[in-house]
């Protein structure tokens, strides 16, 4: 039986509901570009890539696992999440469009820079937005809690 002091998933707000399915198709999305560079190691060395194929795999690998983690944390409204979730989305982008800067050589993909800045700092923007509403913010104040067997 659930306390007044624990929420039910049902209490979960859309837009956190929302966020949590982005963060987790983050996660997918860097995960197989780590498993897609990793099983295709030799082909990808062999072009000669600006940027090497081991980076590939590791940013891909360590972000996916970072967008699980924070997934997870979005769904069960784990307080620590919400902070996270700014900060990652301020972070995930600078480290992205770090690594354009130093390995894109094209120009087309270099005047494409500014423009994915802005919509880098537009999309930090709304998350912190959403996750600093006085409704969400309570949300966050305790975890959910499944409910037991018995309940359902």
């Amino acid at each position: 039986m659930n306390t007044p002091s624990v929420k039910s998933r049902t209490n979960r707000p859309f837009l956190v509901t929302l966020l949590a399915f982005v963060v987790l198709l983050l996660a997918i999305l860097n995960i197989g570009k780590a498993a897609v560079a990793a099983g295709r190691w030799s082909a990808l060395n062999a072009l000669g890539l600006s940027m090497p194929t081991w980076l590939l795999v590791v940013t891909g690998a360590v972000w996916g696992a970072i967008w699980l983690v924070e997934a997870w944390g979005l769904w069960r409204l784990w307080p620590p999440a919400r902070p996270a979730a700014i900060t990652l989305f301020i972070v995930y982008p600078i480290q992205m469009l770090a690594e354009q800067a130093l390995f894109v050589q094209g120009p087309y993909e270099r005047g494409l820079l500014p423009a994915l800045t802005v919509l880098s700092a537009l999309a930090a923007a709304l998350v912190a937005f959403i996750l600093t509403r006085p409704a969400i913010l309570t949300q966050f104040e305790h975890p959910v809690e499944e409910p037991d067997s018995h309940d359902r």
